[in-house]
């Protein structure tokens, strides 16, 4: 069956209107014609929750998908729908459509950063990590039997906690995980590196995402500190120490750094007790 629907439906609305494809919600209408959810529609009617098999009813129930749909992209500011039935799409949903990412997501890292008046300059790479986390994209991370627990060991090892309470969701998960990467912390259980490997799959396109969205509002700052963010996942190194160490060659060790430093003739990059990303 057609697994098309109001979870994933203004992704691909969105994405036809970034491409010019569908312009008007007539446009919309037609496209919906053209889908296989169309063809199933009458063939499994209560698969699909459709109660009205006439052709009013089937144009009634369409309608009200792509409305639904519509509407969250307007919310997320993906698109624009003026009173002509016009649609037209906004940067953001361009972003959204190029990196193939959740328009919600995509709507509250923006909302997140345009509202973003101060934060801790010295240690800003938590609330950039735990921004990268909150993405949709890691909502489906399973969270098995008692790992709960595990997450809450795991978080012991690791500088930047989370709410007990957001153990068990994928998003605090996700959260973990990324730390647990960065830091090279040990994995309580082997099905944590198979959800590390999902992570790395979807990580670089979100941050690509929140790059370029950071860039729209001319957030410099944070675009170099998400670029550093994701070199720190990367190659597995914490984003609060000396570059250098991202080499697997050097690991850890803060004196092979210096020493490297010395004979390199390389300042110390430190600057009030932060690493800098480099320009």
């Amino acid at each position: 069956e057609s697994q098309l629907g109001v979870d994933n439906l203004p992704a691909h609305i969105n994405a036809e209107v970034a491409g010019s494809a569908i312009n008007s919600r007539e446009d919309a209408l037609v496209y919906m014609t053209w889908t296989y959810l169309f063809r199933r529609l009458l063939r499994n009617p209560s698969y699909y929750q459709l109660e009205d098999s006439s052709p009013e009813g089937v144009g009634n129930f369409l309608t009200n998908l792509i409305e639904k749909s519509i509407d969250e992209l307007v919310v997320n500011k993906c698109i624009k729908a003026d009173c002509d039935e016009k649609l037209a799409t906004t940067q953001l949903g361009k972003i959204a459509s190029f990196y193939y990412i959740s328009p919600h997501t995509a709507g509250k890292a923006f909302e997140k950063l345009q509202l973003l008046k101060k934060y801790d300059e010295m240690s800003p790479y938590p609330w950039l990590c735990q921004l990268l986390a909150d993405a949709n994209e890691f909502s489906e991370l399973p969270v098995r039997h008692n790992e709960d627990n595990l997450n809450i060991e795991l978080m012991e090892q690791l500088p930047w906690k989370i709410n007990p309470s957001e153990a068990g969701t994928s998003n605090g998960k996700a959260y973990l995980l990324m730390q647990a990467c960065m830091w090279r912390v040990a994995l309580p259980i082997s099905d944590y590196i198979n959800d590390t490997k999902s992570i790395l799959d979807q990580f670089a396109r979100v941050l690509n995402a929140l790059i370029d969205i950071s860039a729209m509002l001319s957030q410099l700052s944070i675009c170099l500190h998400l670029m550093r963010l994701g070199q720190c996942v990367n190659t597995a190194s914490p984003p609060n120490e000396d570059p250098l160490m991202q080499f697997s060659w050097v690991g850890f060790d803060k004196s092979l750094c210096i020493e490297i430093r010395r004979e390199l003739g390389l300042k110390d990059c430190k600057v009030g007790g932060e690493i800098r990303p480099f320009l």
